[in-house]
Formats: structure tokens, sequence, C-alpha cells
């Protein structure tokens, strides 16, 4: 996958483009922000695995441009003695590499704003409620169904289907979750202190943030595990 990506830097704009998953700069680009006058010279002191030659789609039609991987910037940046130098060097290794090699692009995927997702639906359980009742409400809530028969796969490992069998019919959740060593395995996945006694843990946004973080890709995961204790933070002062 081919994919161009405009940074900007100061006040000039670094083509970036993605080839195959590796980051491959404008050298043109480079050298203007360095202030180099002759971007030839500098392609000429570059090995042949430091650079390349890239088509793309530029004001004057399309053009065979040479670009830098990324030991190629390092060899521009570290050859040059101008000021500017040191900012992009600290630009490039503090803000955008990181973010290419933790997100596989720059700038980094937005995170949603959780503040501005759709309430759920309100949960009423009744007053009689009981912890199977709770159990299967929280079933429905995070996989969308209670039938026995559609849990089986996504709650394998924590319940057997014998054992699920058994709640729906009204066997203690309380021996299930003691009797398979689930606990953590179901706090992971639902609200246990709910199902086990009725009280919520969590506020709705906070439900909705961990049902969000639930369907977000590994990589996505990566970043919200990092933003979410400020999140988390924002939420409880909201909340005073």
């Amino acid at each position: 996958m081919n994919a161009l990506s405009l940074l900007h830097f100061h006040s000039a704009d670094v083509r970036m483009v993605m080839l195959n998953g590796v980051a491959w700069w404008v050298l043109n680009d480079i050298c203007m922000v360095l202030e180099i006058a002759n971007p030839r010279n500098v392609a000429r002191r570059l090995k042949d695995w430091q650079k390349g030659v890239h088509t793309m789609d530029t004001l004057g039609g399309r053009q065979d441009l040479v670009v830098v991987n990324e030991a190629g910037i390092y060899k521009v940046v570290l050859g040059s003695n101008k000021p500017i130098a040191e900012d992009f060097e600290r630009w490039l290794t503090t803000e955008v590499l990181p973010a290419i090699r933790k997100h596989g692009q720059y700038p980094p995927p937005p995170m949603p704003d959780i503040a501005a997702l759709p309430a759920p639906e309100p949960i009423q359980p009744s007053l009689q409620s009981t912890p199977n009742d709770r159990l299967f409400e929280e079933c429905r809530r995070v996989f969308g169904t209670d039938d026995v028969k559609m849990l089986t796969q996504p709650l394998s490992g924590i319940f057997s289907p014998h054992q699920m069998r058994a709640l729906k019919l009204g066997g203690s959740v309380e021996k299930a979750i003691y009797k398979s060593d689930a606990m953590g395995a179901v706090a992971a996945l639902f609200d246990l202190r709910y199902i086990l006694t009725g009280v919520r843990t969590l506020t709705a946004q906070e439900r909705v943030m961990r049902d969000q973080m639930r369907m977000l890709e590994p990589t996505q995961r990566a970043i919200a595990f990092d933003w979410l204790p400020g999140q988390i933070s924002r939420l409880s002062i909201d909340r005073l």
C-alpha cells in the first residue's frame, strides 16, 4: 500500500510516502527544510540502500522524485550544520518516527471523543433480578445475545456449554465462577460487581469507553491504553 502524507514542520511541508509499510521522504523537501541548495549533490553521497525513486503527482504533473528511507534521512540531517537541523532531528526522532513505529503512520490516528459518544440505552433490571438474570443481561449488552448456543464460542475457556445450560436454568453463578476460577476472565468482559450484587461498578460513559476499546484493532487498543488514564481522570472530575 502506497499512502502519501504531507507532514508540516514549522512553515515547510515534507512529503512522506509509506511503501510496503516503510516510510520514505522526498529528498527535495528535506533539503528545502535544511536550507541545502543542491539536492542532487546530497543524493550522490547517499548509498543505494538509503535512497530510491518514487513516481508521484506534483504541481508539474507526475514526476520521478528521489526519496530516502530512515537511514538516508538520518545521514542527511546529521550531515547538516545548519541550526534548523537540530530542530528537525528532534521533531523527527521524538514525534514522527515513534508514531510510525507504534501506529504505522504519522500523525497518529485520532482517538474517538468518548464524551461525544451516545450514551447506551439505560439498563433497568428488575428489583427482583438474580445473578443469573444479570449475567445474561451482561451477555446481551456485550455480545448482543443471551442464547446459550451463540455464547459457547465467546465464553469458551470461561464456562463450559454444560455450565452455561445450568446457569440458564438457574444454577449458581457464584459457584460456577469460583469452580472455573473465572473471576478475572468474567471481570474482563462484564461488570462483575453488578452480576454478583446488582450494583454498577462503571458509569454509563465508562461502559461505553470499555465497549469501544474492545472493538478496536490491537494497534488502536495500544493507543487507547496509553490515553485512557487521562480520560478516566477527566470523567471522574466531571462527576464531582
